[in-house]
């Protein structure tokens, strides 16, 4: 991978995660991951992906202890 396309999915994933600190939900992240899926925006999907997966990991962690 080229390393423009990396960065673009670090900054993807720096503003969703300023976007779950600032109070927007799992479901309206999903919401977003659709519409960058739909108009085939994929450094913006992998971002995405990578801030709902870590989610759903640190939560299940969480559950399980």
């Amino acid at each position: 991978m080229n390393k423009k396309f990396l960065n673009s999915i670090d900054e993807y994933y720096l503003l969703a995660l300023l976007e779950i600190k600032n109070g927007m939900s799992v479901e309206e992240l999903e919401e977003a991951l659709q519409v960058y899926e739909e108009a085939e925006m994929y450094e913006a999907c992998a971002g995405l992906l990578k801030v709902l997966n870590e989610l759903k990991f640190y939560n299940n962690d969480r559950t399980e202890n």
